[in-house]
């Protein structure tokens, strides 16, 4: 097989659009001037393989260039250019969500902070109350005083609504009949004894 002078195409490894030429760069790609292409291997550099191409800006590539090639993934062609800018456009967009949840939690105070952490990991809840659910079932009663928070969460305290009247004057009193007397000066003798326990 005849050599390749730099510079000459060659054709390229399937996939690639165009050629490549003895370095492996990509057509539009020059090598650096700096790397000695007739070296046993032009793109080591003190112990490491860097990318022998030219960036846009006139210094060498500093990119790792695999092994047996003398030009990184970018330069060889092989890397799609905009890959990398949709990427940092969804790392950021990542992060602001992230950041904008958390300021978000933040400013709902922490019942919020939890809600969403338990949210975000509702299989976990799910396998804590339902091994809760099963050794209270068979008598564990610490396994059913910690499922009580669970479920108070869940369906909420029950309440009682109790209507009362307060009489206020003593024509109130003089209206009420014996029954409804009796009851009221039973209700503050209850009264009286819950302050004094």
């Amino acid at each position: 097989m005849d050599t390749l002078e730099p510079g000459e195409p060659e054709d390229g490894p399937a996939g690639l659009e165009g050629s490549q030429d003895a370095t492996g760069l990509a057509p539009g790609f020059h090598a650096h001037p700096d790397v000695d292409l007739g070296a046993e291997d032009p793109a080591l550099v003190e112990g490491r393989r860097y990318c022998v191409a030219t960036k846009a800006d006139g210094e060498r590539c500093k990119a790792l260039a695999p092994r047996g090639e003398l030009a990184c993934n970018a330069h060889a062609g092989r890397l799609d250019p905009s890959s990398g800018g949709h990427a940092l456009a969804r790392k950021r967009r990542e992060a602001r969500e992230r950041a904008e949840r958390e300021v978000a939690a933040r400013a709902l105070g922490t019942r919020a902070v939890v809600a969403a952490v338990l949210e975000e990991r509702a299989l976990e809840v799910r396998k804590t109350v339902e091994h809760l659910l099963t050794a209270a079932a068979t008598g564990d009663r610490a396994a059913a005083q910690s499922l009580l928070p669970w479920i108070d969460q869940a369906l909420g305290r029950p309440t009682e609504r109790v209507e009362s009247t307060q009489t206020r004057t003593v024509e109130d009193v003089r209206a009420l009949d014996p029954a409804s007397l009796q009851a009221l000066v039973a209700e503050g003798r209850a009264a009286r004894l819950r302050a004094v326990e």
